[in-house]
């Protein structure tokens, strides 16, 4: 990842997804403690997805595509930030996220989950791995946060899935840019 290119949070969702609409400041704040890479389809996330396939189907119960995979890098002690009105914002306050029914996270820690990595919490337990590769699932609108590290980046990989009707190219939507939450039209899977 780190070899790739670098993005920022930003208004810009890629054509037909929906993204955030959060203030310039803001952005700015979480763009100083994030890094976000670029994800461009290819073989090497193409065999990752197909190879957590099986675990998201069990878990969905239903086929499903992927919406977009992201990817960042947190600092560690990475600090809260408040809008402009005083509510808590960005990742590590609990929050759910707001998406559309029938979407489901599916995140992959790449180092282990601990004091010096960070950690994540959903509803009220907190997940800790001693091995890298932990991978959690879970509908995107219960509460959840993330728990920055004390000494150490920690790397994600983020896959929103999206339950479809019927048997759909599950590869085909993924790529996209940080700002990517959800389909526009939610026709657009079958597409």
């Amino acid at each position: 990842l780190d070899e790739g290119k670098e993005l920022k949070l930003s208004n810009n969702p890629s054509k037909g997804k929906v993204g955030n609409n959060l203030e310039e400041e803001l952005y700015n704040y979480m763009n100083g403690e994030q890094t976000w890479f670029e994800i461009k389809k290819n073989p090497f996330f193409d065999n990752i997805i197909k190879e957590v396939s099986p675990s998201i189907r069990k878990f969905l119960k239903s086929p499903f595509t992927v919406v977009c995979l992201n990817a960042w890098k947190t600092k560690p002690n990475m600090k809260k930030y408040y809008d402009a009105n005083g509510n808590q914002r960005g990742p590590n306050r609990l929050h759910s996220d707001g998406y559309p029914p029938g979407h489901i996270k599916c995140l992959i820690y790449l180092q282990p989950l601990d004091e010096l990595y960070g950690m994540v919490q959903v509803m009220e337990k907190v997940f800790k791995s001693e091995k890298a590769g932990c991978a959690l699932m879970f509908n995107s609108n219960i509460m959840h946060q993330s728990i920055t590290g004390s000494t150490n980046y920690r790397y994600v990989l983020e896959l929103t899935l999206m339950r479809t009707a019927i048997e759909v190219d599950m590869l085909k939507n993924y790529e996209g840019n940080p700002d990517d939450k959800w389909f526009s039209q939610a026709y657009k899977a079958y597409i």
